[in-house]
């Protein structure tokens, strides 16, 4: 049974780690379904649950919050199923507290099996990744999230006491250290440097040896030179360069700016908090505030730090709530830390300078090393039909949105709101089926779910536009453009054209002015500066980029 449920965990992770595109969205939808695999063997062993008191309580007051920033949320479809992942992860959480022995067993074969894996799929893949969440090497450096992986492997190969056979321990770690180095991750550098040193302080007093701490730092440096070489900062003049030039063309090196964009998140997170402190607008819409705030073409779905990203998306109590947890867990080992403490050490500074905490086979692997560290005084009985009826609402939510896609690959739209009145693809297909006296029903509804959704916003104003309402039209493509300033030309002329119907030629004039100042300031293809400057000329109009 223990083998079954390892494979339950190890099965997903390998197939998320590989970067097959089609599947990422079904992976949150599995492990949605965990937790009913883990009542099982809680009702076959007859094993009595428990609860830390203190956590639990923080725990609730989170997803509390959570379930508020859904009523604000900017698309209410992904805010549910997140939430719905958040109270999977918990009960995860407290299936591990109760079996920390299995946890850590877990923990310890997911990494080596995993890392092993993800190595070789990198020399061998059956399908090339085509997704930035992947975990394996792939052809564009710049989203290899291979070394944020096999830094949790050698973190447990360094704190793995072996007396008998140290050297197949040198081995087994300078092997994986020449992988890790060449994936080329400066957030795994940075985590695993500040993480191993320390351990190493840490163990200072048990380890009394000179040699080991010169090699330990010299790693050090390794890691802190191929982050600079990794950098598009380093100038020509500089000793590094002739080393990045000869990286570059013998391995997967494409250099990054240094901070890669993360300042303008930061910036973007902060402008959303400003607007929306208290609940955010919504779990996993941070896409929307990076499209909203953004400058220069920089956008990310990802703030690359997960407190900051909480505050965004659930508001400032809700990363405060977080930031408590993750306080109580670390203090509760501290004076005494376990091997596993350092492989969550690891992972929360990952979480800080990368959207590592997306790939969910990071964040399940989290949330197994806590609770198996994790220890409480005061605990609580769990009833284990309250477990067993938290899940059967986990599986109808689940069944709800199954049966909503199916039929609406039937194309049924109507239905499949029935089913699952969030979905928002539904909701487009139902506005453009129906163009009588129900449209405006779906408009209204759609836009309740996602205000800010783009398909639902353009095909209310198509809606708009064939039965003669052009002010609606105009209204919902100003929203449209106002949420994303990157949105297709087409819908911009229709803006256009629309205010010089409706408003004054002055007015379409001013709005084509700003198209064409906003533009200026970021980076375009060619196809749509071509597109700009050939409307100009049709319209007459001398400023272009």
């Amino acid at each position: 049974m223990n083998i079954l449920l390892f494979l339950f965990f190890l099965i997903p992770m390998a197939l998320e780690g590989v970067g097959i595109k089609t599947l990422h969205h079904y992976f949150l939808l599995y492990y949605l379904t965990v937790p009913t695999l883990l009542y099982f063997y809680i009702f076959i062993k007859s094993h009595p649950l428990h609860l830390p008191r203190r956590l639990t309580f923080l725990t609730l007051l989170f997803i509390i919050f959570e379930i508020i920033s859904l009523f604000f949320s900017y698309d209410k479809q992904t805010s549910f199923e997140y939430f719905l992942f958040s109270i999977s992860l918990f009960f995860i959480f407290i299936f591990f507290y109760n079996f920390k022995k299995m946890g850590e067993k877990f923990v310890y074969l997911l990494i080596c099996l995993l890392g092993l894996f993800f190595i070789g799929y990198s020399f061998f893949p059956l399908f090339p990744p085509h997704l930035e969440k992947q975990v394996v090497m792939a052809s564009y450096a710049s989203h290899n999230h291979l070394g944020d992986f096999l830094g949790l492997l050698l973190l447990f190969i360094l704190t793995f006491r072996l007396k008998k056979h140290p050297a197949l321990i040198i081995i087994a770690f300078f092997s994986v250290f020449f992988f890790f180095i060449f994936s080329f991750s400066r957030s795994a550098y940075l985590a695993f440097v500040i993480t191993a040193g320390l351990f190493f302080i840490q163990k200072y007093k048990t380890i009394r040896c000179t040699y080991l701490y010169i090699g330990a730092i010299s790693l050090g440096i390794i890691l802190i030179v191929f982050s600079l070489v990794s950098s598009q900062n380093i100038t020509q003049t500089s000793p590094l360069f002739n080393l990045q030039q000869y990286v570059s063309k013998t391995m997967i090196l494409y250099p990054r700016d240094f901070l890669s964009g993360r300042d303008l998140f930061a910036k973007q997170a902060l402008q959303s908090i400003k607007e929306h402190p208290l609940f955010g607008i919504g779990a996993g819409n941070f896409l929307k505030a990076s499209l909203k705030y953004n400058e220069n073409n920089n956008i990310s779905d990802s703030a690359h730090n997960i407190f900051l990203e909480v505050a965004t998306e659930q508001g400032v109590p809700a990363a405060l709530l977080l930031l408590v947890i993750v306080l109580l867990i670390l203090s509760s080992t501290l004076n005494h830390p376990p091997s596993i403490f350092y492989l969550f050490l690891y992972l929360l500074i990952n979480f800080q300078t990368d959207y590592t905490y997306q790939i969910y086979l990071f964040l399940i692997l989290a949330t197994i090393i806590a609770a198996t560290m994790y220890k409480e005084e005061k605990e609580m009985a769990l009833p284990l039909w309250l477990y067993g009826g938290v899940n059967i609402i986990l599986l109808g939510s689940l069944v709800m949105m199954i049966t909503s896609a199916l039929l609406l690959k039937q194309n049924n739209p109507v239905s499949a709101l029935f089913w699952y009145p969030l979905n928002r693809q539904a909701y487009i297909e139902a506005i453009k089926q129906n163009e009588g006296n129900n449209a405006p029903t779906f408009i209204e509804k759609g836009l309740s779910v996602a205000p800010y959704d783009t398909g639902i916003i353009l095909a209310a104003s198509e809606h708009y536009l064939k039965v003669g309402e052009k002010e609606k039209a105009l209204s919902l493509y100003e929203k449209a453009y106002r949420a994303n300033h990157l949105i297709s030309f087409s819908i911009m002329k229709q803006i256009y054209f629309l205010k010089k119907e409706l408003r004054s030629p002055k007015e379409a004039e001013t709005f084509l002015k700003e198209i064409i100042l906003s533009f200026h300031q970021i980076y375009v293809t060619e196809n749509f500066k071509k597109e700009l400057n050939d409307f100009c000329v049709q319209e007459r109009k001398k400023l272009c980029i």
